[in-house]
């Protein structure tokens, strides 16, 4: 059987993070492949969530002023990031092939590289510009053995580049067999700047069905019928939506934040393991979000949602909701909820959602070999 490795950001303990590994080593596994996750672990991804603050690193890297803010910070949520970090080791421990060693550093991956008959990176913004110029050029696949097959997978470049980054785009997609991105600019900048033919494929959470998801879905309470609001940014909007849905309909509200501004509030799955996070999608009744993997799994669990696009980093939640004609979720106020239906209509989303993941799995198979 033919090996492939992954390296991701699969060491970030977010549920978009270890989620989209997961189902990009899940679909490889159902393609016949095996499959192994590069356990890359290196201090610029994992020191924001580690429950141990590393001082040294934060002077070096941050300052002072910031260093001492972000002890406090720290000593405060100390409890709530060790439950965290547990639960989603537990998830690693138990849903992720990982590979026999760790690797810290971009020099010990190049030193003793696992070996593997196809390499993939991504997805994820594994090609943002912010972390490659701290990390180096690991998620480029510059350790991986010249024979080898070097894939790309939904990639992020995550951010408008500017021009100074093409030559270092040119020369390390110069190894790449095939390359695909998460965004549609990323495919025009890079076509521009080299000279690869890039595609666009779907975040690997939509390559698996609701089926799939289900499988691994661990949250068994038996709660009263509730919202799901999964905010990262705390944005005003989602929190008069959600009041206002919750008020009609008399429902609770089950939010990512703590944040007793929601009326009725019920508590919160900022630490859960992921698998929760999936059970509480599928016994939702409604979901709000900001989140581009909140969307997706809504739409994966076939749920009625409302989605109000990041300020700054939205495009790629507009970009997917307009392929699925299901621009008229998104919400700018709350004064547009008396104009929406709270239910979806997904006969016809899900015929499109089915075409966007045969054309995604069809590049991978021929990256793969699987198909010619």
């Amino acid at each position: 059987m033919k090996s492939v490795g992954i390296i991701t950001y699969h060491c970030a303990d977010n549920f978009g993070g270890v989620l989209q590994v997961y189902a990009l080593m899940k679909t490889i596994e159902q393609l016949g492949l095996r499959a192994e996750i590069i356990d890359f672990q290196p201090k610029e991804i994992t020191y924001q969530y580690s429950p141990k603050f590393d001082i040294e690193y934060s002077l070096e890297t941050q300052g002072l002023v910031i260093t001492l803010k972000g002890m406090l910070k720290r000593l405060q949520n100390k409890s709530t990031l060790q439950e965290k970090s547990k639960n989603f080791s537990e998830f690693r421990e138990k849903h992720l092939r990982l590979s026999m060693d760790t690797y810290l550093t971009e020099i010990s991956l190049k030193e003793n590289p696992p070996k593997y008959d196809f390499y993939i990176t991504g997805s994820d913004q594994v090609w943002n510009p912010d972390l490659f110029e701290k990390i180096g050029n690991s998620y480029f696949l510059d350790f991986a053995s010249p024979e080898s097959t070097k894939i790309s997978y939904a990639a992020s470049i995550a951010k408008k580049v500017e021009n100074e980054y093409a030559d270092v785009f040119r020369d390390n997609l110069e190894r790449f067999n095939y390359v695909s991105v998460r965004e549609e600019s990323a495919k025009l900048y890079l076509e521009d700047k080299t000279d690869k033919e890039v595609k666009v494929t779907i975040d690997p959470t939509l390559l698996l069905s609701k089926n799939d998801w289900v499988q691994i879905s661990t949250y068994n309470k038996n709660d009263e019928k509730f919202i799901l609001v999964y905010d990262l940014v705390k944005d005003p909007v989602i929190v008069s939506v959600a009041n206002k849905i919750a008020k009609d309909n008399g429902y609770k509200i089950i939010s990512y934040s703590i944040a007793k501004e929601y009326e009725n509030w019920k508590g919160s799955f900022s630490t859960n393991n992921p698998t929760d996070f999936l059970g509480l999608v599928e016994k939702s009744e409604v979901i709000v979000t900001s989140s581009f993997h909140g969307t997706a799994f809504s739409i994966i669990y076939n749920k009625p949602f409302y989605t109000v696009p990041h300020p700054t980093r939205g495009s790629r939640m507009v970009d997917f909701l307009n392929k699925l004609q299901l621009s008229d979720r998104m919400v700018t106020d709350v004064s547009q909820l008396d104009e929406m239906k709270l239910e979806i209509d997904y006969t016809k989303v899900n015929k499109k959602l089915i075409e966007l993941r045969n054309d995604s799995l069809e590049f991978l198979k021929i990256a793969l070999g699987i198909e010619k």
